[in-house]
Order: C-alpha cells, then structure tokens, then sequence
C-alpha cells in the first residue's frame, strides 16, 4: 500500500515538472547595443579606408599613365634617331625663303604660337607634329620604330582644319589623350643674323621659349600631362600659364629658357 502511495507520488510530480512553465534564462549584465557615438566612429573608419583606397588606386593608375608617356616619348625620340641615321641629316625646319631666297623646309615653322594648341588656332601647333610623323614613316630606321608604339596612342583620323591630307592623318596622342607636340631647334645661324642663338648654332624659336629649349640640335616632344595643358614657360615664373607646364612630360631633360 505504501508503495503504492510514493509511485502515485511520484508520478504527480512527473507531470507536474512536465507541465512547468519554461523561464528564461537571466540576461547578463553587461550585454548592450552599440550607441550612436559607436556607429558614427565605425562609419567613419569605414569612409576613411575606402577614400585611402580610392586615392592609392588613382596615384597608381596615374603613375601608369605618366610612365606609359614617357615610353612614348622615348620611342619618338628613338624613332627620330632612326630616320636620320638612314636620311644622314636631320629634319629641315624654318620659314620658307628665309632667310636665303630658294630655301624650303619640310617643317613650317608656326608664328605666332598660340597656347592652348587646338581646333580654336586651326591645329596649327599640331600640324608640325603630324607631318613629322609622316616624315618618319618614310625610312624603315623611323617606321620600324613607331611599330612598337601601342596602337592606342597612334591612330589615324581625318581632321576637319586645314583640309585633310596625307600629312595631317597620322594622329598621336599621350595616356591622357591629349595630342603629342614637336619643338624643332630653329634653322642654322648665318654670318649677319641679328636673331638670338643657342649654343647649338641655331636660332632660338618662339617655340622653343615657349615650350622648351631644343639642345644639341635635337628635336623636343612634349606631352601637356595629366592636366592637358602645354602651358607657356616664356610666361612669368608665378603665372598661371607658366605653372600649367608643371607636370609636362619631355622626351629628354628641360633646360627652361
């Protein structure tokens, strides 16, 4: 009988226990949400390492396009060097019949030069460079070197100023796709000239004052860089102008006039 008592017992609390109502389990103390100061200092790391981010893989990317023109500009400067060890002289470059009568160049020099080059001047600063182009592809010493010049840089259009001819369709351009100038030294100084010389026996050009003393008789080619601008190095030290050929890119070392 007792024992029957304690199993019914037992079985009472069984399903008193089974039917309990679950409790939850104490929170602890210390567990709590950010707060808005938090969030804010997170969001902010977070803008901070995209904008660090965004500036590397630009100064990167910028440092690719500056390196890719000065290549560029070393092919030219290659090229050049092709053409008149198989020409055996250099490109003539002046005004036509000066100063001897009879006397023709196959590079026109520019006057005045105006600064930015473009369709606003009808290309005239461009011109130079086109027809030398032209001129280089003319010797295989010139041609073989313009090969290796990414094709890019170097295409062919039809430019609507002056009319198109075969001189003017070879185009080149620099990473920033801005057009490839050619600074000539001037033609060779002549007993009587009353024009400044160089060392170099040659009389010193506009273009030369402007966009960079040519040395040694040997042909320039300027990219405007990253900021597509030649600038005027003939222009006061302190001037805009002056400081807009900052970051232009030579194909040898400027000596500013």
């Amino acid at each position: 009988m007792r024992s029957e008592v304690r199993d019914r017992r037992s079985e009472v609390s069984r399903r008193r226990a089974e039917v309990r109502p679950a409790t939850l389990a104490p929170s602890h103390p210390n567990t709590r949400g950010f707060t808005l100061i938090e969030m804010i200092v997170v969001i902010a790391i977070i803008i901070l390492l995209v904008s660090l981010t965004i500036g590397l893989i630009t100064t990167l990317h910028r440092g690719a396009e500056t390196r890719s023109t000065e290549n560029e500009l070393k092919l030219l400067d290659l090229a050049y060097e092709g053409w008149k060890r198989d020409s055996e002289r250099e490109i003539s470059y002046g005004i036509d019949n000066s100063p001897q009568i009879g006397v023709v160049y196959e590079i026109q020099q520019t006057i005045p030069v105006v600064e930015p080059p473009g369709p606003s001047n009808g290309f005239a600063e461009f011109i130079p460079m086109r027809r030398t182009l032209s001129i280089l592809n003319r010797t295989e010493g010139g041609k073989s070197t313009l090969r290796n010049m990414h094709s890019n840089l170097l295409v062919n259009f039809t430019p609507a100023l002056p009319p198109p001819n075969a001189d003017l369709k070879n185009r080149l351009v620099d990473a920033w796709e801005t057009e490839i100038i050619v600074v000539f030294p001037g033609r060779t100084r002549v007993a009587g000239d009353i024009a400044t010389g160089d060392e170099d026996g040659t009389i010193r050009t506009q273009f030369e004052d402007v966009f960079g003393v040519c040395e040694n008789r040997r042909a320039r080619f300027v990219s405007a860089g990253p900021d597509g601008r030649l600038g005027d190095l003939s222009a006061p030290a302190t001037s805009p102008a002056h400081h807009a050929a900052d970051d232009n890119i030579y194909s040898y070392p400027l000596e500013e006039p």
